[in-house]
């Protein structure tokens, strides 16, 4: 995991961390609320959550570069 984080490209890296803040969220959702997700709903936040990282990277950037 560390070698794909290190060594990935951006895009590749963002999926991994979609996955896993999705995978977590859904996993205390089942312990903390009783509520398991389908995996359909687990890979949408995936997507989501790659989205949003992928906004932030470029806001972050373009406000560090101006």
């Amino acid at each position: 995991m560390t070698y794909l984080l290190e060594n990935g490209i951006g895009r590749q890296r963002s999926i991994i961390i979609g996955a896993i803040r999705a995978i977590w969220t859904s996993r205390n959702r089942v312990l903390h609320e009783r509520h398991n997700q389908p995996v359909q709903e687990i890979l949408e936040m995936v997507k989501k959550y790659t989205t949003e990282w992928g906004d932030v990277r470029k806001t972050y950037l373009l406000d560090f570069l101006y």
